[in-house]
């Protein structure tokens, strides 16, 4: 199988992973408290699933076929129309370990940490690919670990509730795999990316006066390849 031609890390994915890297184990030295674990549930990394489309689309066609952009494997089917169902939104389970590395003013402290997540979307083509008509399902998989330094703000809201803004930085390596299936067809694809991202979150507190409350979650990342997601879900801290 050909694999596909990532981009190498460019100076801002280095320059943020290294400079979360270091706040880490800063904080380890500088602070004596336990570091903050949160787990999170919540939907997948639509940049994840394009990369992982990009190499089933190389495998598939032989072609290489840029990851940041939409990727046209799901799109016309033998009889010329749209025919890609989603079975059911992507899920992505993360875990983060961060240490608040120093306090500013206002309720501002700045945190670092590492995380990782695991995410999973199938995909199925009633109609086939191409001159292929049986009926054609798609699994998309990865699995990232990166390191982030975040900048976060917290209010005490909604009687008793706490809600918090973050802006972050950071890197990470993604591992891909895809794989499609059908009566006569059986593709697997699979590699790796390196990216930095900047990132923008927010945390609301489900319950109140919980000091470990789950909490709503949404945010926005952008990738240093030009892609953007948007996910949302819950997340647990411990």
């Amino acid at each position: 199988m050909e694999r596909i031609r990532m981009p190498n890390w460019d100076g801002c994915a280095r320059k943020s992973g290294m400079f979360a890297l270091s706040l880490v184990a800063l904080s380890t030295y500088a602070r004596a408290e336990a570091p903050e674990f949160q787990l999170r549930l919540g939907t997948g990394s639509a940049q994840s699933e394009q990369a992982a489309q990009a190499a089933l689309f190389t495998a598939f066609f032989g072609e290489s076929f840029d990851s940041g952009s939409d990727v046209p494997l799901f799109g016309e089917t033998s009889d010329g129309t749209t025919g890609a169902r989603n079975l059911g939104q992507g899920q992505e389970i993360a875990a983060e370990i961060s240490w608040r590395v120093f306090d500013t003013l206002n309720n501002w402290s700045l945190h670092a940490g590492v995380l990782g997540s695991y995410g999973l979307r199938r995909y199925k083509l009633p109609e086939g690919i191409g001159v292929f008509t049986d009926p054609v399902t798609i699994s998309l998989r990865y699995l990232s670990l990166g390191s982030s330094a975040e900048a976060r703000k917290t209010w005490d809201v909604l009687n008793g509730r706490t809600a918090d803004l973050r802006f972050g930085l950071g890197a990470q390596r993604t591992h891909f795999r895809a794989h499609l299936s059908s009566d006569l067809l059986d593709v697997d694809a699979e590699d790796f990316e390196d990216l930095g991202f900047l990132r923008v979150s927010s945390h609301l507190d489900l319950f109140s006066n919980q000091p470990r409350s789950p909490a709503l979650r949404a945010g926005i990342t952008a990738w240093s390849n030009k892609a953007i997601d948007v996910s949302y879900g819950i997340a647990i801290g411990f």
